[in-house]
């Protein structure tokens, strides 16, 4: 019996979405094509036409781009100390570029989040964080189709960064 055994919430089937992504895990066999594989998934489940991951890099202290899908980011590499990314740490959630922009609470962090959405081609960055430490961002551009409700969409990202840490950890492992 699986963690998310009929586990739905709101427009958002968990034991569907992590039952297909544990058999792409299963089926592929180059962790390259496996990341490759998860991102999209990630990203149709969330109705995004792009998005990309980064895994960070200890020795280097940076996060490096390892897959991209649709539109490539224009930054290859972000230092862990950039301002956007030690708040994104901190909180532990994924930031929605519209809050940052719009919400009084982010004035401070206004402008490292601009240049962020903007570097990176995307409206939402997901921490991906094992145990409180760094494995990536996984960042998700814009919508295809309707907006799902912001509130399950958080959750479900939030989820999906604690499982998709994991994953990234350890294929940086082998």
């Amino acid at each position: 019996m699986s963690l998310f055994s009929g586990k739905k919430v709101g427009a958002f089937d968990y034991e569907v979405i992590f039952r297909k992504l544990v058999l792409q895990l299963e089926s592929l066999d180059r962790a390259s094509e496996t990341v490759y594989e998860i991102l999209k998934s990630v990203l149709d489940v969330v109705g995004a036409r792009s998005g990309s991951l980064y895994t960070y890099q200890p020795r280097s202290h940076l996060f490096v781009l390892q897959k991209w899908v649709g539109e490539r980011p224009l930054s290859l590499s972000i230092a862990e100390d950039y301002e956007f990314l030690t708040f994104l740490k901190q909180t532990g959630v994924p930031l929605v570029k519209e809050e940052v922009l719009n919400e009084p609470r982010f004035l401070d962090l206004r402008p490292a989040g601009i240049h962020y959405f903007t570097q990176l081609s995307c409206v939402i960055a997901v921490p991906l964080l094992v145990k409180g430490a760094w494995a990536g961002v996984l960042n998700i551009g814009r919508s295809i189709g309707g907006r799902q409700n912001e509130r399950e969409l958080k959750e479900l990202l939030i989820t999906l960064g604690s499982w998709l840490g994991h994953h990234v950890s350890s294929a940086l492992l082998y």
